[in-house]
């Protein structure tokens, strides 16, 4: 399948959302996991690019207001709630926001935008089934078979659909956020989690790959700092953009700076730099993809740095998760990308890895090479 087929499947899953003239989208990342940004600018990136929906209010759970979305948005406007993979009792901050967020505004539509559906508890499954089904107007979409079976099973009075991960809604916006970073080295990066969701990967395998980091934004450690304190949020701010980034790092300082200056005229992703928001997950997203370009290829057991590996055209093999939402997501929706390999628990890494190199692809940013020259190097 080819990776520019995904914003249309991405229009014809979320039909059923339909064409909001104005929305409320809460639950934003406020947080350092660069897949949880990938999500939201890709959420914007359709709603305002695709569907042009006006986003009149946003929020993470820390500084949501229900007053000041409630002054925001006409009686008929939606509330959106973020895409990811914490539907469920896994990280149960969020599930607790969403569960408010739906018992306390029974009058207005609702959407859950694409999610992994997973309880490891009967109870807490249970809980959210009665606070979803009391809902008159909830609508959730799932991004794998599995997680759209057992929330038609768990929450038969809402609309469930399947759809997938929003993050594909940047399929098309690869070479804008591939642009200004330094050629790839010879080297395979195991771009590995270290929280809940990881497994481990076999001693062996580990050590055929040359670099062994998680995301950029954790290695750094951008993590310190309450983000619900605004002032503590104010400093932690300062810290990483002048110390973190400015003094430690002056040439990627410099580089994105210059990115972001070309990305204003970009008639979605430029209005995003007007916010904080938007500002720090473009940001985040940057620091990505220059931590995968580096690199001839990625293996990961984040499921994101699979996606952007394939979205930026670098050969990828996918690791499972704790609970299987790698897999699944690979079998619904990845199975047929060229460059792409899932590896499961026993499997071969290295050799997935070869075949990924074999395949081929074209990283974003790169020129095809030219049919007369393909043409001659064939003859030789």
């Amino acid at each position: 399948m080819n990776l520019a087929d995904y914003p249309r499947l991405l229009r014809d899953a979320l039909a059923p959302l339909g064409a909001p003239a104005r929305c409320a989208l809460l639950n934003y990342p406020d947080h350092v996991n660069i897949g949880d940004h990938l999500i939201w600018v890709g959420t914007l990136r359709f709603l305002v690019g695709e569907l042009g929906t006006e986003v009149r209010y946003s929020s993470s759970r820390e500084d949501f207001s229900a007053r000041g979305m409630e002054e925001a948005l006409g009686p008929d406007d939606p509330i959106l709630l973020h895409g990811g993979g914490n539907l469920g009792d896994l990280w149960p901050p969020m599930q607790a926001f969403m569960e408010r967020i739906i018992a306390g505004f029974p009058r207005r539509r609702i959407v859950i935008l694409p999610q992994t559906l997973h309880f490891q508890n009967p109870d807490n499954a249970r809980r959210a089934a009665a606070v979803f089904n009391a809902h008159p107007d909830l609508t959730l979409f799932l991004r794998d078979h599995r997680s759209h079976e057992e929330a038609r099973r768990l929450f038969p009075c809402c609309g469930v659909h399947l759809a997938p991960d929003m993050a594909l809604g940047l399929a098309g916006e690869a070479e804008v956020f591939a642009a200004g970073h330094p050629g790839a080295g010879p080297t395979t990066l195991l771009l590995r989690r270290r929280d809940r969701e990881s497994l481990t990967l076999p001693a062996g395998e580990a050590s055929a790959l040359d670099v062994s980091a998680d995301w950029v934004s954790y290695e750094r450690g951008w993590r310190m700092g309450d983000r619900r304190v605004p002032f503590s949020r104010t400093l932690i701010g300062w810290y990483r953009e002048w110390w973190q980034r400015r003094l430690a790092f002056p040439e990627e300082y410099r580089a994105r700076n210059a990115w972001f200056a070309e990305l204003r005229g970009h008639r979605v992703l430029g209005l995003m730099l007007e916010s904080r928001h938007g500002r720090f997950s473009l940001g985040l997203i940057w620091d990505g993809c220059r931590q995968l370009l580096a690199h001839r290829a990625v293996v990961s057991n984040r499921l994101h740095g699979h996606l952007l590996s394939c979205l930026l055209g670098i050969p990828s093999v996918l690791l499972d998760n704790s609970y299987g939402k790698n897999r699944l997501f690979h079998e619904a929706w990845l199975r047929d990308v060229r460059g792409s390999r899932f590896v499961g628990a026993g499997g071969d890494v290295r050799a997935a890895l070869e075949a990924v190199l074999a395949a081929g692809v074209r990283r974003a940013g790169q020129a095809e090479p030219d049919v007369r020259d393909r043409h001659s190097r064939a003859r030789r």
